[in-house]
C-alpha cells in the first residue's frame, strides 16, 4: 500500500494492509471494509474506488479490482496516491508488468519519492527484469549510499546469472508470465515471492494458496508448459520456478 497525506480513505487502506491472512478471509470483516469505503463516496470518490479496488483485490476478483481503480484515476489521473495503490493491487495480483508501468508514471510525477522507486525495484524483479532492477538499483544507491536496498544482493546475484547466460529482460520476462499465468488460470492465490541464488541458478519459490495435492498438479503442470514454450536452453538452465505452500 502507498501511503498519501490523512484521509479516511488512507486510514482504511492501513487497516487493510494490516489484515492478517486469516483476516483477509473473514467475510464479515472485508464487507465491513467494504461498507466503510462506499460511505466516503459522496465525500471522496477516488478514495472510495481506491479502497474497493484494494478490497476486490484481497478477494482476487480481478476485473473488479480494476474497474474500481480505473474510476480512481478516471477522476484523479495524476493522482501518485491513487496511481501507486492501483500498481500495489496489480502487483499482488501477479500483473507485474502492468505495475511497472504504473509505477514509471508515478515516478515521473515524483522523481525523488524514494518509496516509488522502491516499488520498482521489487516489481521488476518479481516480473523477471533482472537487469531493470539492477540499473534501478545503481539509482537507488546513488540516493541512498548509505543504506544499500534489502534486495540489493539478491538482484546483483540473480542480474549475474542472467547476464552470463545471455539471457535478456524480454526473455526472462515472457519465462516469468508463464509461471504466473498457471495461478491466473485456475484463480489460485499467492501472497510472496521468494528468490535465491544457488549452483548458478536463480530459484524462484511462489507460495501460492492451495493444498498439497493441488500444488503437486500445478507444479507438472508448470514443468509441462515451461517445456512447451521453446524457451532458449539457457533459461530453463538458469531459472528455476517451483509452487510451495504459504
Amino acid at each position: 500500500m502507498y501511503s498519501s497525506p490523512q484521509t479516511q480513505a488512507n486510514s482504511i487502506l492501513k487497516s487493510i494492509n494490516e489484515l492478517s491472512p486469516s483476516d483477509a478471509k473473514n467475510q464479515l470483516m472485508i464487507a465491513s471494509l467494504k461498507n466503510k469505503a462506499k460511505a466516503l463516496l459522496k465525500i471522496d470518490a477516488a478514495g472510495s474506488y481506491v479502497v474497493l479496488g484494494a478490497l476486490e483485490c484481497i478477494e482476487r476478483h480481478i476485473e473488479k479490482s480494476r474497474e474500481y481503480h480505473e474510476k480512481a484515476l478516471n477522476i484523479r489521473p495524476n493522482d501518485i496516491w491513487a496511481i501507486m495503490n492501483y500498481a500495489t493491487s496489480l502487483e499482488k495480483l501477479g500483473f507485474y508488468q502492468e505495475s511497472i508501468s504504473l509505477a514509471e508514471k508515478a515516478f515521473s510525477l515524483a522523481p525523488m519519492d524514494m518509496d516509488i522507486l522502491n516499488a520498482l525495484i521489487v516489481y521488476s524483479a518479481k516480473a523477471g527484469a533482472m537487469q531493470k532492477a539492477n540499473i534501478l538499483l545503481s539509482e537507488w544507491d546513488k540516493r541512498s549510499p548509505e543504506q544499500p536496498h534489502r534486495l540489493s544482493q539478491t538482484i546483483n546475484g540473480m542480474a549475474d546469472i542472467l547476464s552470463k547466460d545471455m539471457i535478456t529482460d524480454s526473455q526472462s520476462l515472457r519465462f516469468f508470465d508463464t509461471a504466473i499465468s498457471i495461478l491466473h488460470k485456475y484463480q489460485v492465490g499467492f501472497r510472496e515471492v521468494e528468490f535465491s541464488c544457488w549452483d548458478n541458478t536463480v530459484n524462484v519459490l511462489l507460495h501460492v494458496d492451495s493444498s498439497i495435492d493441488n500444488l503437486s498438479n500445478l507444479n507438472i503442470e508448470l514443468a509441462e508448459s515451461l517445456a512447451c514454450e521453446n524457451f532458449i536452453p539457457s533459461l530453463s538452465k538458469s531459472i528455476s520456478f517451483i509452487y510451495v505452500p504459504e
